[in-house]
Order: C-alpha cells, then sequence, then structure tokens
C-alpha cells in the first residue's frame, strides 16, 4: 500500500474513532441538541463526495502487453488525485470542528 494511501486509511480509522466518542459523549448528554443532525449530516455528504470520487476515479489498467499512459494522462490523474485529497482534508477540518462543538456541548462545564 503506497503512503498516501496508508495515511488515508489511517484517517479514515480515527474518524471512525471520532465517532466512537462522538456516540458516547451524545449517550452521556442530556441538554438540547438542535443543529446537530444539519451539521452532522453535511460532514456525511462530504464523506459521500469523497466516497462517489473513489469509486468513479477510472485509471486504465496496464496491458499484458505493457502499454502504458501517456504524460498528460498522469498529469491528469495526479491532478485529480491532489483535488481528492484537498477536499478530504477540507472535510475532516469541517468534522473536527463538529466534533469540537459536540464535545463542548457535552461537557461538564456547559451542563451548569
Amino acid at each position: 500500500m503506497n503512503s498516501d494511501k496508508a495515511k488515508i486509511v489511517e484517517m479514515i480509522q480515527q474518524i471512525r474513532d471520532r465517532l466512537d466518542d462522538v456516540v458516547e459523549s451524545l449517550d452521556a448528554y442530556e441538554g438540547p441538541l438542535e443543529g446537530y443532525v444539519e451539521r452532522l449530516d453535511f460532514v456525511d455528504d462530504r464523506l459521500f463526495e469523497i466516497e462517489t470520487e473513489f469509486e468513479s476515479y477510472d485509471i486504465a489498467p496496464c496491458t499484458d502487453e505493457g502499454e502504458l499512459i501517456t504524460t498528460s494522462q498522469a498529469q491528469e490523474s495526479r491532478n485529480t488525485g491532489d483535488e481528492v485529497y484537498k477536499e478530504g482534508v477540507e472535510t475532516l477540518i469541517e468534522f473536527a470542528g463538529a466534533v469540537k462543538d459536540i464535545k463542548e456541548a457535552f461537557s461538564l462545564k456547559n451542563l451548569k
């Protein structure tokens, strides 16, 4: 697995762990929850966009004859990968903000 893919898999696991933390916080929280569904739906939509991009990413495989892709095809693939990475980072930053807000809302300080 290349290093970028390994980093993405690691980040996905971090998101899973964070979601488990949010569920635990939510279980203990008894305050108002207005707006959280919309915020989490936004994060879900961004993750779905990334999933769709990964699923539709079309790279022609090398043939048995060793046919190679052109430089322009390689550059186009690289540009697409860069865009996916940037959107993923933006999504994770937004997700981290939402999780921070949720944790703050569930903290004992805010229950007073």
